[in-house]
């Protein structure tokens, strides 16, 4: 009877190693594969300011390549901050949270005063989405040092 105790004992033991063992390896598997995912849209971001700088684009066609940049932006600070509820603490997740929306009205009023000079004009929607999304990047890289 004592033997299977220390066998069952034991059994526990090294399941909970191994759920230990497995959760530190994916952890630093999500983080490799969060950092993949921000070299990809380190990739993209780079296409996209590239075209707009070199590539003949009408007014419309760089409004919208804008557009896409600071989308692409905005869905990479959405993956950081789902990543974040994964491995955040509650308290800490709550604060990131309030804070994030703090940042976001800032965010906002910040692309809006960077479009004052040009309000009404054709240029309004590309100034106001690059600011955006200079602001969301620096924003994900904020959040993702965070994570690592």
């Amino acid at each position: 009877m004592r033997k299977t105790i220390i066998a069952l004992l034991l059994l526990c033991l090294m399941a909970v190693c191994l759920t230990g063992c497995q959760k530190k390896a994916d952890s630093a598997a999500d983080k490799a594969g969060l950092a993949d995912y921000l070299a990809s849209v380190e990739v993209q971001s780079n296409a996209l300011k590239s075209s707009l700088e070199k590539d003949a684009l009408t007014q419309p066609e760089m409004n919208q390549k804008s557009g896409e940049l600071r989308d692409l932006w905005d869905a990479a600070m959405n993956r950081m901050l789902e990543e974040a509820k994964k491995v955040l603490p509650a308290a800490e997740m709550e604060k990131l949270t309030a804070e994030q929306s703090t940042w976001l009205e800032s965010r906002t009023q910040a692309a809006e005063a960077a479009g004052k000079e040009v309000e009404g004009g054709s240029m309004y929607p590309l100034v106001v989405n690059m600011e955006a999304a200079g602001l969301t990047e620096a924003r994900v890289y904020e959040l993702y040092e965070r994570l690592k």
